[in-house]
């Protein structure tokens, strides 16, 4: 707990001027996770946090970085954050029997996420992606998924594009560089900058493929929901304000949810996408992996 006294915040690139206060407020403490630490989509936190709208909410974010969304459930479940910012299909871990659970959507179809291709590649139209070795995070992750999905679209099956799981970006870049990879799944953002440096190019955008769909979920502990939840929705009214004021890059922006709503279409492809990335062996029920009790978010 803290407490702020004057609170005088320009954000100049949004043309937000927040109002001063003298008033005494003390914060609760929120103990905030990210599934990775360099989403774009994720850092509308730091946004919300400088620009002081979690404060005005009565918030104090702390914020965590994981490596993946497996290891963000572990601290879910170890009580060591309150709410988490992670993928879709790690809507599944819920019905592994996870102590949280998606309390609100946050970007919907994946058009953050692209496939990217060397300069050179001999590659010219999708269909010559057959057999073709594309880089992905982790095995049962979500750029696993889509890749996946994009060769099932094709009617290649599910295998139709050999897929290899090598961890970050930079060593999946790496291994394009030394041809061991045809391409790789990463943030449309992170291949914009490739392109500038000549290392990279990004070739199809991956909302294409996956209209009904969540890329990004909030979740929450089970304590949360229960023995908290006027500071849950308070959290979720300063992260959808967040989202409005930034409007963060025209590209985007239209696959973030503004109030936060579930849409059964892409619950529908969620749930039978946790059968094929292998993280369930059955299809789940749609309320065993989400709770739709906080949303949509009211302003």
């Amino acid at each position: 707990m803290r407490s702020a006294c004057k609170r005088y915040v320009l954000i100049g690139m949004f043309g937000i001027v927040m109002q001063s206060s003298d008033a005494v407020m003390a914060l609760d403490e929120v103990k905030l996770g990210k599934a990775v630490p360099n989403s774009f989509a994720f850092g509308a936190t730091e946004v919300g946090i400088e620009a002081k709208i979690f404060e005005r909410e009565g918030i104090e974010v702390e914020v965590t970085s994981f490596r993946g969304d497996a290891q963000m459930q572990q601290a879910l479940a170890a009580g060591s954050l309150d709410i988490g910012l992670g993928s879709g299909p790690a809507l599944g871990f819920r019905a592994k029997g996870a102590p949280a659970i998606g309390v609100a959507v946050m970007y919907g179809p994946p058009a953050n996420l692209a496939l990217v291709l060397p300069f050179d590649t001999p590659i010219k139209a999708i269909g010559d992606l057959r057999g073709k070795r594309i880089g992905v995070t982790t095995a049962g992750s979500l750029t696993d998924w889509l890749v996946r999905e994009l060769s099932r679209q094709q009617a290649w099956g599910s295998d139709g594009i050999q897929i290899l799981a090598l961890g970050q970006m930079q060593a999946r870049l790496a291994a394009i560089q030394r041809g061991e990879l045809d391409g790789m799944v990463i943030e449309a953002a992170t291949g914009y900058e490739l392109e500038e440096a000549g290392k990279a190019k990004n070739f199809l955008l991956f909302g294409d493929i996956a209209k009904d769909f969540y890329t990004h979920v909030i979740f929450a502990t089970d304590a949360m929901i229960e023995k908290r939840p006027d500071l849950l929705r308070r959290f979720l009214r300063g992260w959808f304000k967040t989202g409005i004021a930034a409007k963060i890059y025209d590209a985007q922006i239209g696959g973030f949810s503004s109030d936060g709503a579930w849409s059964p279409a892409a619950i529908e492809v969620i749930r039978h996408s946790l059968k094929e990335l292998g993280i369930l062996t059955s299809v789940p029920d749609a309320k065993a992996i989400y709770n739709d009790a906080f949303v949509p978010v009211k302003f």
